[in-house]
């Protein structure tokens, strides 16, 4: 396991958090269709059209939340990556304070079925999204923090990461030419 330090904790959740979420995203994207689901009468206005400029850069305000995630992660890093079963843990912590129970009331949140008008299968669309984006942060971070000596593991990410902000840069520079 690497010398534990806040700003390279910070940083390598940050990476891994942005890789994560625009590549499951993009799956999901495709999969499910989502550009059909958003502009479902049930949902439009609950979500922004697709082409809108902060849902294209949607992967670059991920650098403002890893770092979240990791200054909200750190105090238990001893517990998350001296464990064996740490990337487990973290992934549990993620489904139920981010995925089904959070503050809010969110699609596919207890609260969100509770207390919004949105349709049950708005709720249901994108909970594997978040199932496999939690799945893979925890274990991919669990193993870069764990096993620094695998170069591999840093530049698959750092190659990842400059896609991961290459693209929504260049939608936003030049979606509205075509």
């Amino acid at each position: 396991m690497e010398t534990k330090s806040l700003p390279r904790f910070l940083w390598k959740t940050t990476v891994v958090h942005v890789v994560t979420y625009s590549l499951v995203g993009l799956l999901a994207f495709t999969l499910f269709d989502y550009t059909s689901a958003w502009s479902d009468p049930a949902v439009d206005m609950f979500m922004r059209p697709i082409d809108h400029p902060l849902v294209i850069a949607g992967s670059l305000f991920q650098f403002i939340r890893g770092p979240l995630f990791a200054l909200v992660l750190y105090p238990f890093y001893d517990v998350l990556f001296g464990k064996k079963r740490g990337w487990l843990y973290m992934w549990g912590l993620f489904v139920i304070f981010a995925g089904i129970n959070p503050m809010d009331a969110g699609p596919g949140s207890i609260e969100g079925v509770l207390f919004t008008t949105l349709p049950m299968w708005f709720h249901l669309i994108g909970i594997p999204e978040v199932l496999i984006q939690t799945l893979l942060f925890s274990v991919i971070l669990y193993a870069w923090i764990n096993k620094p000596d695998k170069r591999w593991i840093s530049i698959v990410l750092y190659i990842l990461l400059f896609f991961a902000t290459l693209f929504p840069i260049m939608g936003l520079l030049f979606g509205g030419a075509a």
